[in-house]
């Protein structure tokens, strides 16, 4: 038979010529965003996560609001008593889900706010609402605040740094708003 010499032949083209094998086929997750009630904005568009890879999840782009609350990140659960995911944030399960928009009582919601302290250049890290009797991590110089002459070292209470410092990734469990301030030491200039 001449049919399998020529059937090798073809597979053989194909294999050198790189059509792509089905069997190499990936298939994505799909990840949901949903409004959770919010009563103005939009989500953001469902995003598909490639198997293995981690999925940058998004920030509230949409401006989604909800009357006497605040947009708190998103939850896998509608309550909020679910994985809690802010923008930035990765998703790193190999599974389709759908993310509710996490809504805190802006009546009990307490805030860290940042400030560059005589930055030159860069921007501080957005405003983090947190829930009262929950935690927050305190940011890192995500923005890229830079001052001439001088290194970023974390954060102080005190615009002078002489009070409770923090330093990025810490984390911060008070029932109160919290306003923190650059920390800048000078760069030691080698004679």
């Amino acid at each position: 038979m001449k049919i399998l010499p020529i059937l090798f032949a073809l597979s053989f083209i194909l294999t050198m010529t790189g059509c792509p094998d089905p069997s190499s086929k990936t298939e994505g997750y799909v990840v949901i965003y949903s409004p959770n009630y919010a009563d103005g904005g939009t989500v953001p568009a469902p995003q598909t996560k490639t198997p293995g890879e981690p999925l940058l999840i998004s920030d509230n782009t949409g401006k989604l609001s909800k009357e006497g609350f605040v947009f708190y990140g998103w939850n896998s659960r509608m309550d909020g008593e679910g994985t809690l995911w802010r923008g930035g944030d990765y998703y790193k399960e190999d599974a389709p889900i759908t993310i509710y928009a996490d809504w805190a009582d802006a009546a009990t919601t307490c805030w860290i706010r940042y400030d560059g302290n005589g930055a030159d250049s860069g921007t501080t890290p957005r405003d983090q609402p947190r829930k009262m009797d929950d935690y927050a991590e305190i940011a890192d110089n995500t923005g890229n605040l830079a001052k001439e002459g001088y290194v970023f070292s974390g954060w102080n209470k005190s615009k002078y740094g002489d009070e409770q410092a923090f330093k990025p990734g810490s984390t911060y469990t008070g029932d109160y708003d919290l306003n923190l301030y650059a920390v800048w030491e000078p760069v030691e200039v080698p004679w």
